[in-house]
């Protein structure tokens, strides 16, 4: 439907958009709101005076935002807003509002003003700077020794203005600050495949997900020091002294997570072949726990971490210990580079209600190297380099059958080290398979070498 240049009086008020013609009454008036173009005209109608014109407006973008054509200029003055969008200017911002993200704001939204491929750009009139970052927030850090970003910086939002940091310890520095105090409101948390990718290293970021793992080591001596992972030989444990041994481990895990908590269970099934005690096989303890995520930015992610082991295995046949133990950790993923990870895992092994001389503590950490080498989709391929130590504050060990010399010693002041490489392909967001191998760089160890093959299932 055209619409007829008679209908337009001097005193109309239209503006046009999109291929439409909205005729928004006579001055002074509040209706009718009417809305011409090429295919029809649409008519709303005042209920008690209160309907918008933005509202009409809305439900004809939405339904015919394919609507265009050649429409003739209708008679009449424009109003000044109108004019202007015409005319490609920007109107006149309300006083009322605060650019959200501009350099010494404190507005919780940001602004992106910069180009679409990042960067900053022009910020608008009163800003100290006259740019700003996206994303960032300002407060003052430094006082007078940083006059820019209205007294005081965030990170990268300083750049070029006196706040410029070209060590790299200063870059951290400024980046851990930001991190801590001055979080990057555009900052969405996500599961990054990289970031948590290691075999033998628990991750920070809670997630809900299943992950079945099978482990395997081999030429295990020495198991029951500090009641770790046996009980004590001749006791609650196995009868007889041990040589070395192989075992198996079928193990599924299962977390579910809400923002930055989470719970988990894990239940293992053990089998163990040769040594003095035969082969055997049945269910090991049962461990459960919580994760509470305390820092989250682009630049790390810190958890604690807290695992309660529950002695539901044979102690005789060398599938538990026998005793609860407690175990607090701090878990750290940190970003080195665009696809380069660093994992930690920090743990303090606690055996409640063990051997009053065999058990004892045991501080344990583990460390991974994750880098991105290939992505192609949602498939990734991912590399690790890991190491672990087990470091044995009191407590007692066993010696095996063959060892000449005192049957028990002393475990305290001794240590056990891995290292060893591990690679994990993701399929997609929600599948990856996982591979790692540890071996140890003592004499002594749990296992001379360790093998872990997971599958894990997000969802």
């Amino acid at each position: 439907m055209r619409f007829s240049s008679k209908t337009a009086q001097s005193n109309s008020r239209w503006v046009r958009y999109a291929g439409l013609r909205y005729w928004t009454g006579r001055r002074g008036s509040r209706c009718p709101l009417m809305i011409w173009g090429d295919v029809g005209m649409f008519d709303t109608r005042c209920r008690k005076g209160r309907i918008r014109s933005w509202v009409a407006a809305a439900v004809t973008l939405a339904a015919g935002a394919g609507w265009a054509g050649a429409q003739d200029a209708p008679e009449g003055p424009l109003p000044n807003y109108a004019q202007q969008i015409l005319e490609g200017k920007t109107p006149p911002a309300d006083k009322n509002l605060i650019q959200a993200g501009c350099c010494g704001q404190l507005s919780g939204a940001p602004m992106i003003t910069g180009s679409m491929d990042g960067g900053a750009g022009p910020c608008p009139p009163g800003c100290p700077t006259g740019h700003c970052t996206p994303g960032r927030k300002c407060p003052t850090r430094f006082g007078s020794g940083c006059s820019s970003c209205g007294g005081g910086g965030c990170g990268s939002s300083c750049a070029g203005d006196g706040c410029e940091y070209t060590s790299k310890f200063g870059r951290l520095c400024d980046s851990l600050f930001s991190c801590w105090c001055c979080p990057d409101p555009c900052y969405e948390p996500q599961w990054l495949p990289t970031a948590n990718a290691a075999m033998f290293t628990d991750h920070a970021r809670p997630q809900t997900h299943m992950k079945i793992g099978w482990n395997m080591g081999m030429q295990m001596n020495m198991p029951d020091r500090n009641e770790f992972w046996w009980a004590r030989i001749g006791r609650k444990g196995p009868a007889n002294r041990t040589e070395e041994f192989n075992y198996h481990e079928l193990t599924m895990y299962n977390e579910t997570a809400t923002g930055a908590f989470g719970m988990f269970i894990e239940m293992p099934y053990r089998l163990i072949e040769g040594g003095a005690n035969g082969f055997d096989a049945g269910w090991g303890d049962m461990n459960l726990g919580t994760k509470t995520m305390f820092v989250d930015c682009e630049l790390m992610q810190l958890t604690f971490q807290f695992r309660t082991y529950i002695p539901i295995g044979s102690t005789p046949k060398g599938f538990g210990t026998g005793h609860v133990s407690l175990e607090p950790s701090l878990l750290a993923a940190v970003k080195l580079g665009q696809k380069t990870w660093f994992e930690g895992q920090f743990s303090e092994w606690i055996p409640v209600g063990g051997d009053k001389d065999q058990a004892g503590m045991v501080f344990h950490y583990h460390t991974s190297i994750n880098h991105l080498w290939c992505q192609k989709k949602s498939m990734q391929f991912i590399t690790m380099l890991e190491y672990q130590g087990y470091a044995f504050q009191d407590g007692l060990v066993t010696n095996p059958a063959n060892f000449v010399g005192p049957e028990r010693v002393k475990s305290s002041r001794e240590a056990y080290h891995y290292l060893g490489p591990g690679a994990r392909v993701v399929i997609c967001d929600n599948f990856d398979i996982g591979f790692g191998a540890a071996f140890s760089l003592t004499n002594d160890g749990f296992a001379d070498q360790l093998y872990r093959t997971e599958f894990r299932l997000r969802f």
